[in-house]
């Protein structure tokens, strides 16, 4: 089974979307995979298990997020 996280700021109402739009479309092609939906925050401790990683935030949203 493959893994699958939709990441945003909260993780919560956009991602939550998101990821229930693509679990019904994997579904619906008969694909078995997990979807996740995050915050951008918690990437960091779960980005080397998952197979697919799904932005909803800019890109320089998500560079400014990962520098420390």
């Amino acid at each position: 089974m493959k893994n699958i996280v939709v990441a945003c700021g909260s993780g919560v109402a956009t991602s939550q979307t998101v990821a229930s739009k693509i679990n019904n479309m994997l579904e619906d092609d008969g694909i078995n995979a997990k979807v996740e939906a995050v915050d951008i925050k918690s990437l960091d401790n779960i980005i080397d298990t998952v197979d697919v990683y799904v932005s909803i935030m800019s890109a320089e949203k998500n560079m400014i997020i990962y520098q420390q």
